[in-house]
């Protein structure tokens, strides 16, 4: 029996097996998704994963500039990820795009390439160097610095066979070491909120020249109050500019939620030129972790937490390792200094 994979309303949902051919079939008609259905093409077998097909796969498909791959090949990268094979050729295509897949697929990869491959080759069209002082071509905005910082290293892996110019501005770098570096031009620029806005308040970087307007963990960014920034650049963005440049807006999550979907609907409302690509096991819960849920206050908390380990200790005596999350920096030092107060290190 031949089992639906799709759904419409524009959102393409992953988790459903298919292979390359199966792949190819999608099509897009009118901001939704319309699919040729050719039962031999598909897989019955609604247990396996789409990563049983990525060897049929290659980063080939996408005709990318070669320069790309040359450096693809140098990092023995050759099969791209369920959701890479998926969102890179929408994205390719300039679609505005919100896609969705769990930590560690490769969703940088998914904006990065398709970016790399179309800020480069415009230059070859028109041959000449575009970068601009103040001007970056690509803004993608990240929650923290170590994302910025992740994302620039990955982006340079590139910068030697795709020359471009890349920085990533943050809250604690110095500041102006940064406004020297917006002056001597920048095509990509990759920053946290905060510093952003400070930069483009003082007019130190312009929004003018962008083409592409990247959200990284857009999920995070909107639990952490990032909403009304993300909608004054989003729409000073997608402003018309006397350049008629093609613009192109791409979100992307861990997680899909409901502030996330309300996000979108508010935003994008009925935009033909909008695809939603969600990979359906993003919000699944692995049936072999246990959830337990204990409610404290401020001043119980830590005796609450001794308590806790106290209970596992005989775990963490057979080479079990414990992962404990602190919601700030001064959080997780005076949890250290609690536990180590009390006879537990790390």
């Amino acid at each position: 029996m031949f089992k639906r994979i799709l759904q419409t309303n524009s959102k393409l949902y992953l988790g459903q097996q298919y292979s390359l051919k199966a792949l190819n079939s999608f099509k897009f008609l009118n901001g939704s998704l319309a699919l040729k259905v050719n039962k031999n093409k598909f897989s019955t077998n609604t247990n396996t994963s789409l990563e049983k097909y990525n060897d049929t796969l290659s980063f080939r498909q996408f005709s990318f500039i070669p320069e790309i791959y040359t450096v693809l090949d140098r990092l023995k990268i050759v099969a791209p990820t369920s959701i890479q094979s998926v969102a890179i050729p929408r994205i390719l295509d300039k679609k505005h795009t919100f896609f969705t897949a769990q930590t560690g697929t490769g969703k940088s990869f998914c904006y990065i390439l398709p970016i790399l491959h179309d800020l480069k080759l415009t230059e070859q069209i028109q041959k000449e160097r575009l970068t601009l002082q103040k001007r970056p071509r690509v803004l993608i905005v990240v929650p923290t610095r170590e994302l910025a910082v992740q994302v620039e290293e990955v982006i340079k892996m590139f910068i030697y066979e795709v020359p471009l110019k890349v920085e990533a501005f943050y809250v604690g770098r110095k500041y102006n070491s940064e406004v020297k570096c917006s002056e001597e031009g920048i095509d990509i620029l990759i920053t946290t909120p905060e510093r952003f806005q400070n930069h483009w308040e003082k007019g130190n970087v312009y929004s003018t020249k962008l083409s592409h307007l990247v959200i990284d963990e857009l999920d995070t960014l909107l639990d952490g109050g990032n909403e009304e920034f993300i909608k004054t650049i989003m729409e000073s963005f997608l402003k018309p500019t006397k350049d008629n440049i093609t613009k192109q807006v791409i979100l992307c999550s861990a997680t899909t939620t409901k502030h996330i979907n309300t996000f979108i609907k508010g935003n994008f409302p009925d935009d033909q030129n909008f695809v939603q690509i969600i990979d359906r096991s993003t919000n699944v819960n692995l049936s072999n972790i246990k959830h337990e849920f204990i409610h404290v206050t401020d001043y119980d908390k830590y005796p609450t937490l001794l308590k806790i380990l106290s209970e596992y200790r005989k775990y963490l005596t057979l080479n079990f390792s414990l992962i404990l999350f602190c919601n700030s920096i001064n959080c997780a030092r005076k949890t250290e200094l609690f536990l180590s107060e009390n006879g537990i290190y790390y």
